[in-house]
């Protein structure tokens, strides 16, 4: 009897944690586009800002590229570039250079989800003034990402808003110090579209 109870419990046991995989399963969302291959295409649609110990840096311009295989993936990643950028904390203008550094998109769960920022060996984002330089090396699950449908058909985007929270930095220079933290954000909303090996755009949703 005790032998058939253990039996019992193993079992229900066994599918609990298979209706906890299915269901995961289920909630799970993916990035998805008309054709493959897809080029993505993005622009800020409002400010970004990324805020450390030292300041906000703002910038006019802040673009985002990649290409997808597939028509359906779980993860995409996205080269970011940034032009005319300021540090508000110091008021000085500075380069932000994000050679060898991408964010990768995934696990998209009810349309949110966290990035990484992932680096060649020796890279990171670096944004440098005057007396003044923060480097972001590369991370992992840095929550969180959320995204938003637009539109239909061919003219279907995405809009994917930023809420990043304790991002890994560090600062050097005279007028920002030296220290490495974990307390970076980083917020502003995308507009993405999805274009075809030829630019003509086509439409590009997450579900």
């Amino acid at each position: 009897m005790i032998r058939n109870l253990k039996t019992l419990g193993l079992a229900v046991v066994a599918v609990l944690a298979m209706s906890a995989v299915v269901a995961s399963a289920a909630m799970a969302e993916n990035f998805h586009s008309e054709v493959s291959p897809t080029t993505l295409s993005g622009e800020q649609s409002a400010t970004h800002e990324f805020t450390t110990s030292v300041g906000t840096v703002t910038c006019t311009t802040a673009k985002f590229s990649g290409n997808v295989t597939g028509t359906s993936v779980s993860e995409v990643t996205i080269h970011p570039s940034y032009e005319g950028c300021k540090l508000s904390g110091i008021n000085i203008n500075v380069t932000v250079t994000t050679t060898g550094c991408n964010y990768r998109f995934f696990n998209v769960a009810s349309k949110s989800g966290p990035v990484d920022v992932v680096c060649e060996i020796g890279k990171e984002i670096i944004v440098a003034g005057p007396g003044c330089t923060v480097k972001v090396p590369g991370q992992t699950n840095r929550n969180s990402v959320s995204y938003a449908n637009n539109g239909s058909g061919a003219a279907r985007t995405v809009t994917v808003t930023a809420a990043v929270e304790g991002l890994k930095y560090s600062t050097s220079g005279f007028l920002c110090g030296t220290s490495s933290k974990e307390n970076g954000t980083y917020k502003g909303p995308t507009l993405v579209k999805g274009l075809t090996e030829k630019g003509v755009q086509q439409g590009i949703f997450v579900e």
